[in-house]
C-alpha cells in the first residue's frame, strides 16, 4: 500500500472516532452504552470512508512451474520403411509410463509429419516430412523458457526449410530411428525438361544421377518411351565421384503427350530400388500461336514485348517491317509499334481482314495518320512529349488481370494532348501525373462485332518490366498481365472456352491438383460457372466425381486419396455443352520410401545448435537418467501478486451495514429512538 493511501486510512480512522465521540459526548441517558454506541458509529463511518478511499489490496500467491518436456514422434511412412516403428513405440512407452519424469516435467506429447498433431496413436501414414516447420510450431506453442524437446525421427525431410540450422530457447535431443548401416544406393535425383516441344524438333532433358557407396561402379543410364530405348550412356561412380549431370536430346516425333522413363541400373545389394527410375512427359504440339510485331524502328520496347509474349512457350513473335508481305491467316494478333504513313498498306490489310490489332504509340507516331486510318478515334496530340505514370482503373472488371500496382513503376513518355474515345471503349490504365490521377486513358481497348482494337499511347514499357524484376526477382506477374490481355485480343477462333491444366504424372500419396479456366462467349473469364471433374480408373472401373472451387482467376480441384493407376477424366460445365477430356497416371511412388538410412549428420548439427545431444535408441535410458538428475530442469517456484480494489470486498460493506443495524437496534431497545 502506498504511503499516501496509508495516511488517508489513518486520517479516516481518526475522523471516524472524532465524529462518533462528538456525536455521543453530550447525549444523556446513554449510561454504560455510550462507548458501545460511539464504537459502532465510528466503525460505520470508518467503513464508509474506506470505501470512498478505495485502497488497492495486494494478494500474493505462489505456484510451482515445471519445465516442459515435449516428445515429438515421427509419424511418416519412412519410419515403417526403415523398420523403426517398434523402436519408436517402445521408447514412447518407456517415457510415458515413468512416474518420476511426469513428476519433474510437464509432459507434452505430439506426433508429426508435415505439421504437429496431438499424439493419440502412431500409424506411420504421413506422406511428407517437414521437421523445420514442426520445430517452429512447437516454439510458437511453448511458453516455457526451460523447455526440452525429445525428437524421435529418422531425420529425413522431404520438403521445407533445412532444419539443421534451427535454433530457439529450448534444447533438442534427437533420438535417431532406423538402421544406421551405410548402404550403397544409386538413384535418379532429378529430371528437368520443358513441358512443351514442337513436332519435328529435338528437345533437351537434364538428368541428375546420385551415388552413395564405398565402391567404384559402372552402370548404364537409359531413357525409354514405352518399350523403345531412345538413349543410353555408361556412367562411372566412386567414393570421390558421387554424382553426374547427363544431358539427353530427344526427338518430338509425334503430336500429343509423350511419356518417358529414365532408368539407371541397380547396384549389387542395393536396399532401395524405387529411386532408380523416374517418369516424365512432354506435350508435343504442332504449331505455335504466332503474333506479328510490326515496326519500322528499333526500340527496347520491342525486345521487352517479345520476351513477355514468348514467356508462354506456345506463342511465337515474328518481327515484320511495314513493307513486308505476309499471310494474315498465319497470325492470331498484330501488334503495330509507333505507326506512321509507312503503315498505310499494312493497316489496310489488317482492317480489311477484320483481324485484331494492338497499337503502341509514342514520340515518333504520326497521330494525324492514325486519326485518318481509324474511325471513331480522335488523337489530339502535339509534337512535345511528357512523362506519365500509370494507375489502374478501379471500375474495370471486364477482364480478370494480374493485380499489379503500376504507380510504383517508372514513367513512360507520351505526346502532350488529349484523346477522345469512341463509345464502347474500355480503359484499363489511366495517366497518373505528379501523384494525381487523371481520366485520360493510357491503355484501352474497344470491341465491336468481335473485332478487337487495343491502344497503348506511350513508350517505355521495358522500364516497367525492369522495375518489376528489381522488386520481385522475377517477371512472372508482369508478363502474366500482358499475356492475359494478349489472350483476350487474340483472333484465334478455334481456341477453346474451357481449358484444363494438369500433369501427365502424379506421385501416389501426394496432393493432386487440376486447374481449369472457363470463358464466356466473349472470352471473358467467368467466375460464376459450375465445373465438375469426372474420373474413371481404367483398371478397376471405379468412377469418382469432384467439384471445382474458384481460386482467384482459375478453378481448382484437389484430390489426395487416389490409388496408383491410369485415370481418364472429363471436365464438364453445368448448363453448357462444353467439356474437356484427358488422362493422367498416378505412380506408385512414395517419397518417404526413398530413404535407406537416417540422416545422422543433420540431426547431430541440430542437437549442437540447440545445446542438446544426439541420442541413439540404445542410449534412451541414459537420456532418461540425465533428464531426471539434471538440476537445470528442476521446478521453479514463482510468485504472482494481484492488486484488488477494496470496493470489491463485499464483507466491508456487510460490516458497515451490520454496524449501523446493531447501533439502531440497541438504541431502539434502550428507548432512545
Amino acid at each position: 500500500m502506498k504511503e499516501t493511501t496509508l495516511l488517508l486510512v489513518i486520517l479516516a480512522a481518526l475522523i471516524s472516532i472524532a465524529v462518533a465521540y462528538a456525536y455521543y459526548r453530550d447525549k444523556k441517558n446513554q449510561g454504560s452504552f455510550r462507548w458501545l454506541f460511539t464504537g459502532l458509529r465510528a466503525l460505520s463511518i470508518f467503513c464508509l470512508l474506506l470505501l470512498l478511499i478505495n485502497p488497492l489490496i495486494s494478494n500474493t500467491s505462489y505456484i510451482s512451474e515445471k519445465p516442459e518436456l515435449a516428445i515429438l514422434a515421427d509419424n511418416t511412412i519412412s519410419i515403417r520403411a526403415l523398420d523403426a516403428g517398434v523402436t519408436e513405440l517402445s521408447i514412447l512407452e518407456e517415457f510415458n509410463n515413468h512416474p518420476e519424469l511426469s513428476e519433474k516435467f510437464d509432459l507434452k506429447r505430439y506426433r508429426f509429419s508435415e505439421s504437429l498433431e496431438t499424439l493419440d496413436t502412431l500409424d506411420f501414414s504421413g506422406n511428407q516430412t517437414d521437421i523445420g516447420s514442426v520445430l517452429k510450431q512447437w516454439g510458437e506453442l511453448s511458453q516455457n523458457e526451460r523447455g526440452v524437446v525429445m525428437l524421435l525421427t529418422d531425420g529425413n525431410q522431404t520438403f521445407g526449410k533445412d532444419y539443421q540450422f534451427f535454433k530457439d530457447n529450448f534444447r533438442i535431443y534427437p533420438v535417431v530411428l532406423g538402421d544406421t548401416t551405410a548402404y550403397s544406393d544409386l538413384r535418379i535425383e532429378q529430371v528437368n525438361v520443358n513441358r512443351y516441344s514442337y513436332l519435328g524438333n529435338d528437345f533437351p532433358v537434364e538428368i541428375f544421377v546420385g551415388y552413395s557407396g564405398d565402391r567404384t561402379i559402372n552402370k548404364t543410364l537409359s531413357v525409354y518411351s514405352g518399350t523403345k530405348r531412345l538413349f543410353s550412356k555408361s556412367l562411372n561412380f566412386s567414393p570421390d565421384k558421387r554424382g553426374e549431370r547427363v544431358e539427353v536430346i530427344l526427338p518430338a516425333f509425334e503430336k500429343g503427350i509423350i511419356k518417358y522413363r529414365a532408368l539407371v541400373e541397380e547396384v549389387d545389394g542395393e536396399a532401395n530400388t524405387d529411386n532408380n527410375s523416374r517418369r516424365f512427359a512432354v506435350e508435343v504440339i504442332d504449331t505455335r500461336n504466332k503474333i506479328a510485331l510490326i515496326s519500322a524502328i528499333s526500340h527496347p520496347d520491342l525486345g521487352a514485348l517479345r520476351q513477355v509474349l514468348e514467356s508462354n512457350e506456345r506463342r511465337e513473335v515474328v518481327f515484320l517491317s511495314p513493307g513486308e508481305t505476309f499471310e494474315v491467316a498465319d497470325f492470331s494478333l498484330f501488334i503495330v509499334y509507333q505507326p506512321d504513313n509507312r503503315f498505310d498498306k499494312v493497316l489496310d490489310v489488317i482492317q480489311n481482314s477484320r483481324s485484331n490489332f494492338w497499337v503502341f504509340g509514342g514520340k515518333t507516331t504520326d497521330w494525324n495518320f492514325l486519326n485518318n486510318k481509324l474511325s471513331g478515334f480522335d488523337f489530339s496530340f502535339g509534337y512535345q512529349s511528357e512523362e506519365v505514370q500509370a494507375i489502374r482503373n478501379p471500375d474495370f472488371n471486364e477482364l480478370q488481370l494480374e493485380g499489379l500496382d503500376f504507380t510504383d513503376y517508372a514513367p513512360v513518355e507520351k505526346p502532350i494532348g488529349d484523346l477522345i474515345l469512341p463509345p464502347g471503349s474500355q480503359t484499363l490504365l489511366y495517366q497518373y501525373i505528379a501523384g494525381v490521377q487523371t481520366f485520360q486513358p493510357l491503355l484501352f481497348y474497344k470491341e465491336e462485332q468481335q473485332l478487337k482494337q487495343a491502344f497503348f499511347v506511350g513508350e517505355g514499357i521495358w522500364k516497367w518490366r525492369v522495375n518489376h524484376y528489381a522488386e520481385h526477382g522475377n517477371f512472372q506477374r508482369f508478363d502474366n498481365f500482358f499475356l492475359q490481355l494478349t489472350r483476350y485480343l487474340s483472333s484465334d477462333s478455334n481456341r477453346s472456352r474451357l481449358t484444363v491444366d494438369f500433369e501427365p504424372f502424379y506421385y501416389g500419396g501426394s496432393n493432386i491438383t487440376l486447374k481449369a479456366s472457363y470463358y464466356d462467349k466473349s472470352y471473358t473469364f467467368d467466375p460464376n460457372a459450375t465445373l465438375r471433374l469426372e474420373l474413371n480408373n481404367r483398371e478397376t472401373g471405379r468412377k469418382l466425381s469432384y467439384p471445382f472451387l474458384i481460386r482467384g482467376n482459375t478453378y481448382e480441384v484437389g484430390i489426395s486419396d487416389l490409388s496408383p493407376g491410369e485415370y481418364d477424366f472429363r471436365v464438364n460445365v453445368e448448363g453448357e455443352s462444353l467439356a474437356e477430356n484427358g488422362s493422367f497416371t498416378v505412380i506408385d511412388y512414395q517419397v518417404e520410401r526413398q530413404f535407406v538410412s537416417p540422416d545422422i549428420e543433420r540431426l547431430r548439427r541440430l542437437a549442437e545448435n540447440t545445446g542438446g545431444s544426439l541420442i541413439f535408441p540404445e542410449q534412451a535410458d541414459s537420456l532418461l537418467t540425465a533428464l531426471q538428475t539434471n538440476d537445470t530442469y528442476r521446478p521453479v517456484q514463482k510468485s504472482r501478486t494481484e492488486l484488488s480494489p477494496l470496493i470489491d470486498f463485499r464483507l466491508l460493506l456487510l460490516l458497515m451495514v451490520l454496524s449501523l443495524a446493531a447501533e439502531w437496534f440497541l438504541r431502539k431497545y434502550r428507548g432512545l429512538i
